[in-house]
């Protein structure tokens, strides 16, 4: 009987240990998944303010060149078409339970993964294309009354940012989204392990 006794308590032992382990596991999950959602959020309502304010320009100032006004409407949609998909986004992680089985939130995650490496990649690689078309529009009127000097100077630090923005700011933060998503693949993957060593 005492023999039973101890193989209980080894056993109690081992079930103590290995359920810290996997909330420990989805506790960390859930904290990366709220990151990245609310990253996306943040993004989209900056990109909100931005939309405000063009528009509050184009209520307030009387451009007379119809190109501005192109300009600024290709600023617009490429914005809100560009914010409307990171709103998707959100939705997907959302739908996404980690206290399913981890077979089935891998298949999401990996979906989701996916389609996020494209929206952060040729999404990306489009939304700056054609934010610069409309900004390039929207200079036309806007630098016309300035100085020689003023205008290559502006167009000069306008061009350096953006490439600095897309190419240096841009990579940064897409090796740091990558990381962020492959730490939570990664959770999850332990989590199903856990369940098979049971």
């Amino acid at each position: 009987m005492k023999e039973f006794d101890n193989l209980k308590a080894i056993w109690d032992q081992q079930d103590q240990q290995v359920i810290p382990d996997v909330s420990h596991i989805i506790d960390k999950a859930k904290k990366q998944k709220n990151s990245i959602r609310n990253k996306i959020i943040i993004q989209v309502l900056a990109l909100s303010i931005a939309m405000i304010v063009m528009l509050g320009v184009l209520y307030m100032i009387n451009f007379k060149m119809a190109i501005t006004i192109i300009g600024m409407a290709i600023m617009l949609i490429t914005i809100f078409v560009f914010s409307a998909i990171r709103i998707y986004q959100v939705q997907e992680l959302n739908t996404i339970n980690l206290m399913g089985s981890p077979k089935i939130v891998l298949q999401q995650l990996n979906t989701y993964c996916t389609f996020d490496k494209k929206v952060k990649t040729k999404g990306m690689l489009l939304y700056f294309i054609f934010l610069n078309i409309g900004m390039g529009f929207y200079f036309i009127e806007v630098l016309q009354p300035m100085s020689l000097t003023f205008k290559i100077v502006s167009l000069v630090v306008y061009i350096a940012w953006m490439l600095f923005a897309y190419f240096v700011m841009g990579k940064k933060q897409l090796k740091k989204d990558e990381d962020r998503m492959n730490f939570l693949i990664k959770s999850i993957e332990n989590l199903q392990n856990e369940y098979k060593n049971e």
